[in-house]
């Protein structure tokens, strides 16, 4: 299943079988949810996870009046501290960035629960003091959002959504550098005619590069992918190979003389004309 398909099966389900979920299922999702962005990385969440019938009817009616929740496998109270937040940006900032990060932390969560075949549903209308007191949280933690999980009872339809135009405007017009064609994206970087000594060079990706009358005396190779590359008239001297995948590389009056190879693969590789020294 690809993300964009996850997106698409994730439902606000209001009918569950009342099946459990087992233990390690619902801790992969709640991790999923401690994973979120929030302001400033400060996680001033805290997730009170309520289990069993029992726990989870109790919230009904004082809590809340939506009887659907009592056959969920799980709810998961998201509480809030906006205080540390309020100090460096004031009162309102705080409440907003609190928020912002209980409703971030629950879609990760929901869609992390949809991805196992799971369902869940947002609910916001419910008594935040009530809340408070069941689950009992701190007098600076704010019940943000409720978020129970299970076993749905039926499927679902994917409900429409407004026209794209509806709900989306562009302002600004894209720049030429985001218009260019694939062609001009290959001419995109070149590099002549430069030296670069104790160069670095990590974690790239440089599929039909090309790379001519280069000198890499002394160069370190790790972890490095040159499947069905071609090598002409290079020098290797004292080179140092580790972890490289060579299959299917054709290597032309190349000279390695002095250099390392350690836990290279060299399947269906071609040496031509080349020469090994003591």
């Amino acid at each position: 299943m690809t993300f964009s398909e996850l997106i698409l099966k994730r439902r606000s389900v209001r009918q569950y079988t009342g099946e459990t979920i087992p233990m390690d299922k619902i801790r992969s999702i709640l991790e999923a949810g401690l994973r979120a962005p929030n302001a400033c990385n400060a996680q001033l969440w805290h997730f009170y996870v309520l289990l069993g019938p029992d726990r989870i009817g109790g919230l009904i009616p004082d809590v809340c009046r939506q009887e659907w929740i009592r056959k969920t496998a799980f709810v998961v109270v998201i509480t809030e501290n906006a205080s540390p937040l309020a100090e460096r940006f004031g009162e309102e900032k705080a409440v907003l960035f609190t928020a912002e990060d209980a409703g971030a932390a629950a879609e990760n969560m929901a869609l992390t629960a949809a991805e196992m075949g799971y369902a869940s549903c947002f609910v916001g209308a419910f008594d935040a003091d009530k809340c408070r007191e069941y689950v009992k949280a701190g007098a600076e933690e704010k019940p943000v959002l409720l978020l129970p999980v299970g076993v749905p009872a039926a499927d679902v339809p994917l409900r429409d959504r407004r026209e794209f135009s509806e709900s989306v405007t562009f302002l600004g017009e894209l720049s030429d550098a985001s218009e260019k064609t694939e062609a001009d994206e290959e001419e995109l970087f070149r590099m002549e005619h430069r030296y670069l000594p104790k160069a670095v060079f990590d974690d790239l990706g440089l599929p039909g590069a090309s790379f001519n009358n280069i000198n890499l005396e002394k160069t370190r190779f790790t972890d490095i992918n040159l499947k069905s590359g071609y090598f002409g008239g290079m020098t290797f001297e004292r080179s140092y190979f580790a972890g490289v995948d060579l299959k299917e590389t054709t290597f032309e009056n190349a000279d390695f003389s002095g250099a390392h190879f350690r836990n290279a693969d060299f399947t269906d590789a071609v040496f031509e004309n080349c020469e090994g020294r003591e």
